[in-house]
């Protein structure tokens, strides 16, 4: 660089901390804003889906008992009619089963009729699923579009805290007064928590999470485990006709215990988790905490040939919508304020990491559209077993990816303002001592 250069740059950096020490509080908090227009949109998406999945699932629950009666001649009429109650009650969020979708109660009653009413009843539920199945890969297309934008005015608030944490930082760094008051409220101060109390060194520990976010958020090696297992069962799903029943069930287990493995060592998880907010769990936990804000990541196995589901559990609010701490000193607001600022930038840094987890969503309605077409070729036995295995499996690998990556970011963003919060309110109780006459 050359000397008129260095110059220059030098006294750009001296106008643009000048700047930062013109900006007032009240600009400062305003750039702590979190709200989101997208966020509503996508709050009703994840709903809509976990509706439809739950439905899902359910309708293939009876799906299985019926297929299960064709073997001893099929339903009588009290099972057909508890059948057509259930299937009503799974498929009511999306108005009902439809006209014809059982034969009459009579049709189980006629000598030779059973098989046959059973029959039909089996076809309306499979065609059923398979609008099922086609509505929920619309859904998730839906979903990772509002996700995207949420990201994006999430990303935009974060920037302009980032800028906001800068001049507080700036300002705190000039100021000479003392606290006020003995203590503050600042708001989500949950959000500020370990091991359930306020943080001793919340900087330090802002710091530590900065890394954490780093290495979990849109993980590089998450992403591509994701990508290969989506690749693999749409070419499972693709040769299925020209495999053997055993080698699409192999080929099915080797792509999920392949992605387990690789999802497992991306996070470097630790087993042993224990929380509360885990509730029951079947299979082995594994997760990793976040240094402030008692969030928990958690990957929890589902065993054979399912899917383990990866989860980000947020701190539980307060009794207290406000919590009473001690008023940081001037020094202290200004390290708090750089941990802020810091911790923004790393969530900044990850976008482009967003835009690269984006791409599965195109692989995952490939391989969408690649088992519905199996769904419509009625596989039988150990074959049909495996696709639907896989059909499961690609819809929590694109859950694990989505919903996992968002949640994160959202709570690293809300330890963020809530740290935030913590040094604007002690900077507005900091007082300069009159001086006696």
């Amino acid at each position: 660089m050359s000397i008129s250069a260095i110059l220059a740059a030098s006294l750009q950096a001296e106008t643009v901390n000048e700047d930062l020490l013109t900006i007032s509080m009240e600009e400062i908090e305003d750039s702590m804003s979190l709200a989101c227009e997208a966020e509503a949109e996508m709050v009703s998406m994840e709903s809509a889906l976990e509706i439809g999945e739950a439905a899902y699932v359910g309708l293939e629950a009876l799906a299985d008992v019926v297929a299960a009666s064709q073997a001893e001649g099929g339903l009588d009429a009290k099972s057909a009619e508890l059948l057509a109650i259930a299937t009503s009650s799974v498929m009511a969020p999306f108005g009902g089963m439809g006209d014809n979708a059982m034969p009459s109660m009579e049709d189980f009653e006629v000598d030779g009729g059973r098989a046959v009413a059973t029959g039909y009843a089996m076809e309306k539920i499979t065609e059923k699923l398979k609008d099922l199945w086609q509505g929920l890969m619309n859904m998730i297309k839906t979903a990772y579009a509002a996700t995207a934008k949420w990201m994006e005015q999430n990303f935009a608030a974060v920037g302009r805290m980032n800028k906001g944490a800068e001049a507080l930082a700036k300002k705190a760094g000039e100021a000479k007064g003392q606290p006020e008051e003995k203590t503050v409220e600042p708001a989500k101060i949950q959000y500020l928590m370990s091991g359930g109390k306020v943080a001793s060194n919340i900087a330090s520990d802002m710091n530590i999470m900065a890394g954490q976010v780093k290495k979990l958020a849109f993980s590089q090696n998450a992403v591509k485990a994701a990508g290969a297992a989506v690749d693999a069962l749409t070419k499972a799903a693709e040769g299925v006709e020209k495999m053997s029943a055993a080698d699409v069930e192999a080929a099915v287990t080797k792509v999920i215990s392949d992605y387990t493995s690789a999802i497992t060592s991306a996070f470097e998880m630790k087993t042993g988790i224990d929380d509360g907010r885990l509730g029951k769990v079947e299979g082995d936990v594994s997760g990793v905490e976040t240094a402030i804000g008692d969030g928990l990541a958690v990957l929890k196995s589902q065993g054979g040939m399912s899917v383990p589901v990866l989860e980000f559990f947020n701190p539980s609010e307060p009794a207290k919508n406000k919590i009473a701490v001690d008023a940081l000193t001037a020094s202290e607001i200004a390290k708090v304020a750089e941990g802020a600022k810091n911790l923004t930038a790393v969530i900044l840094s990850v976008k482009d990491g967003a835009r690269r987890a984006d791409k599965i969503n195109t692989n995952v309605e490939k391989a969408g559209k690649a088992l519905l077409k199996l769904a419509k070729d009625d596989l039988e036995g150990e074959k049909k077993k495996a696709m639907k295995a896989a059909m499961k499996g690609l819809a929590a690998i694109e859950k694990n990816q989505r919903v996992f990556d968002r949640d994160l970011v959202k709570h690293a963003s809300m330890v963020a303002q809530a740290a935030m919060s913590y040094a604007v309110q002690s900077m507005k109780n900091l007082k300069e001592k009159k001086e006696d006459k």
